[in-house]
């Protein structure tokens, strides 16, 4: 899953976003650029979420706005763009 922030800032630096579904409560990610000398994070987020087939998505943009995705499918890879674009890439 990607996050882009086209308004705020392009990578989506600080946003966080947290998963829920049958099988999994809060699964928490936040998006870093780095944490330390000659580190570096990747801006797209993986989730391990076994037989689920959705998840409930909520991403706190770094502007403190709060989005929701319900039933969003599994198995894909999505872009989210700021201010509330799914999109499955």
């Amino acid at each position: 899953m990607a996050t882009r922030d086209v308004k705020i800032n392009r990578d989506a630096i600080g946003s966080s976003l947290v998963l829920n579904s049958d099988n999994h409560k809060n699964i928490w990610r936040e998006i870093h650029s780095t944490t330390g000398y000659l580190s570096v994070h990747p801006k797209i987020q993986h989730f391990g979420l076994g037989k689920d087939l959705s998840v409930n998505i909520t991403i706190k943009w770094s502007n403190g706005e709060i989005f929701t995705l319900n039933n969003v499918k599994t198995n894909h890879a999505f872009q989210i763009t700021y201010p509330n674009t799914l999109l499955q890439i």
